[in-house]
């Protein structure tokens, strides 16, 4: 008797945690798929603004492209930055990585890693950086990148 409501009460008890673990496995598989990719698009357009950058500063094309790229390679460190704060996998923290140690080499030698923003403090201006220079900079002392201001 004993055996019988163990098994009526036991099975479907085991049924529901086998469901529910399968639910969560699924979730958690297409969490970490999605995101692999999301990240990897990230880096890969962070890339494209960088090499573009790279090109125009170097043929000396007009100001405004300039200026229009190196603000999306910001926006692109700004976003990607989100990503290496959340657990990920090895091969998007890999990516974010590789793609920061290009850019701070990048903005290191032509200007950028530095940027400041003016801020109003009890009517002074106070230089603030701006969120992307942060984001290099506390990358750089993690990783011990020498990123010294000239």
């Amino acid at each position: 008797m004993k055996i019988k409501v163990l098994t009526w009460i036991g099975l479907p008890v085991l049924a529901v945690l086998i469901f529910i673990g399968g639910m969560y496995l699924g979730a958690t598989l297409t969490y970490y798929a999605n995101g692999a990719s999301y990240t990897k698009e990230h880096v890969d357009n962070g890339r494209y603004y960088l090499y573009a950058l790279k090109s125009l500063e170097v043929d000396k094309d007009t100001s405004k492209a300039i200026s229009m790229l190196r603000n999306g390679l910001y926006a692109k460190i700004a976003i990607v930055g989100l990503q290496l704060d959340v657990p990920a996998n090895n091969r998007d923290k890999d990516l974010i990585e590789a793609f920061y140690q290009e850019t701070i080499a990048y903005l290191k030698d032509n200007g950028g890693l530095f940027d400041t923003y003016n801020e109003m403090i009890d009517g002074k201006k106070v230089a603030k950086p701006v969120p992307y220079s942060s984001l290099l900079q506390d990358f750089a002392k993690k990783n011990h990148i020498d990123i010294k201001e000239e």
